[in-house]
């Protein structure tokens, strides 16, 4: 069984990767916010978009299996975001393969660090990959109310050149 990591390019890929990150979402603890998540679907690939970012889809015989997503955040750093592998293809790799092309992706583009957020830290599919915690910036402003939702968030970078 041969996975397959492709760049999401045609507007059939674009239905098949909106489709993955509803499956995503729903597979959250915490939802994304519903009108920004929306949003984000409706306008795919919007930030994830070449030059800037990057929208990859894996794909196993013939089915879309899982996906990942590169956005810039500016000054060199850049951010992973909606790593999903459907439930029946887990603990096969395709995690890890999406991982290492979203990695090879941001060194192609020459981003200098890659970062993600996680709320339950994928210990061994990140720390394979040699990510380190640090401390969070969020790209929207967190309403003081809302704070306690990312009190338990995690905040992990790569180094991509030194």
């Amino acid at each position: 069984m041969t996975v397959t990591i492709l760049p999401v390019q045609s507007e059939e890929q674009i239905r098949a990767v909106r489709e993955l990150f509803q499956e995503y979402a729903a597979s959250q603890e915490d939802k994304p916010s519903f009108s920004e998540f929306e949003k984000e679907l409706a306008g795919l690939p919007g930030a994830y978009a070449p030059p800037d970012g990057r929208l990859l889809m894996a794909v196993e015989n013939d089915e879309n299996v899982g996906c990942v997503a590169l956005r810039l955040l500016g000054n060199g750093l850049c951010e992973m975001k909606r790593l999903y592998v459907r439930p029946a293809h887990r603990n096969k790799g395709i995690g890890r393969q999406l991982v290492q092309a979203i990695i090879e992706a941001a060194r192609t583009i020459g981003y200098e660090k890659l970062r993600l957020d996680e709320r339950f830290f994928k210990t061994r599919l990140f720390r394979f990959f040699h990510f380190q915690a640090t401390n969070p910036t969020w790209q929207e402003p967190i309403p003081d109310e809302a704070r306690w939702m990312f009190d338990d968030y995690f905040v992990y970078e790569l180094v991509l050149r030194r």
